[in-house]
């Protein structure tokens, strides 16, 4: 199990989690820049990014990381995202349509299928085994936001999940591109190649 707090941890100021309207402008990819701080801020330990195309040996189940987990999301790297998806500029455009934003009243222990109806962007139980696996607790789903991003052209799911021990927020998202097969492939390797670069991989206490 990685280590979550440092010995100074206690002593940070504890600042409010952002409201459901600020998550969703923050994921419609144009919030303000105070706003995106604290999203970011927001997102203490697991972050998954994967397409729709992901297969469940892209999320290895005792050992390893995935290559669509990102491990430190900044606010750099969030803004560039915006830029380079141009998920931001259809927002801006009014080309984006919000098709859901709300919290999730949990009523059982199931991470998705039992709360949430089936969706063909929402995560694979590997996927959840593997946020299971790297938060090191159980995590239950808080907030569902989905999107079309029409200029960009592509449809999105962020879920929102909360540990079940620690209370932090992780963050799956799965998106669906409808650009042309090339051009598709160059944003998912440019994606990874970016996340590989600007959120470098931390070790946790077992040195994975």
């Amino acid at each position: 199990m990685r280590q979550r707090r440092s010995v100074f941890a206690d002593l940070r100021p504890q600042v409010a989690e952002p409201t459901l309207a600020e998550f969703e402008r923050f994921h419609a990819m144009l919030p303000a820049p105070g706003v995106a701080r604290r999203c970011v801020a927001a997102f203490k330990d697991t972050i998954v990014f994967a397409p729709s195309s992901y297969t469940d040996e892209d999320f290895p189940a005792r050992v390893g990381d995935s290559p669509y987990e990102v491990k430190r999301l900044t606010t750099f790297g969030y803004w560039l995202l915006v830029l380079v998806s141009l998920t931001g500029l259809s927002t801006l455009l009014g080309f984006t349509d919000t098709l859901d934003a709300r919290e999730v009243d949990v009523i059982n222990a199931r991470e998705v299928d039992d709360v949430l109806p089936p969706h063909s962007l929402h995560p694979s139980e590997a996927v959840m085994q593997y946020v299971r696996r790297k938060s090191g607790e159980a995590v239950r789903p808080c907030r569902r936001f989905e999107y079309n991003f029409r200029l960009a052209g592509l449809s999105v799911v962020m879920l929102h999940f909360r540990g079940q021990t620690t209370g932090f927020l992780h963050l799956v998202e799965i998106y669906d591109s409808r650009l042309p097969r090339p051009i598709r492939r160059l944003f998912q390797n440019v994606t990874i190649w970016a996340s590989r670069r600007l959120y470098p991989r931390r070790r946790n206490a077992r040195g994975e």
